[in-house]
């Protein structure tokens, strides 16, 4: 990979940018040559690519996590959850915009396909249908 920026004592420490051979990259805050926060672009081990905010080792503030089967968040992040406003879109077509808390959505619009094949496609509150939607 190739840094540019601060050192100290032979690490990387202070502000910098570091691309990896992968493709991945980080850029903001190092203390000794370990990334804290800042900007980065993971490709994780399950093939999933994570492009945003990033601090204390995990994803936190403002990211987009493509999953390998083409799923998409893109929103806010706490500690490595999505964790306030975002958008989801499943592989299969499903999807979820509003709020969410610890990864879980709690409200907002959604389209959730049933196991029974209905297609729901409104407002959402507290996992179920709640406010105006269509059911099709």
């Amino acid at each position: 990979g190739v840094y540019e920026g601060e050192w100290k004592n032979g690490k990387k420490d202070g502000e910098g940018e570091l691309w990896e051979a992968n493709g991945d990259w980080k850029k903001g805050r190092f203390v000794k040559d370990a990334f804290q926060e800042g900007k980065r672009k993971i490709t994780h081990a399950n093939g999933a690519v994570y492009e945003g905010a990033w601090k204390d080792g995990k994803e936190d503030g403002s990211g987009k996590l493509t999953s390998a089967d083409g799923g998409v968040y893109e929103g806010e992040w706490k500690n490595g959850k999505k964790d306030g406003e975002g958008e989801l879109w499943e592989a299969n077509g499903d999807w979820k915009k509003g709020r969410f808390v610890k990864d879980a959505f709690q409200e907002g619009k959604r389209k959730i396909t049933h196991a029974n094949g209905a297609v729901y496609e409104g407002a959402w509150k507290d996992g179920k249908e709640d406010g105006s939607g269509k059911l099709t």
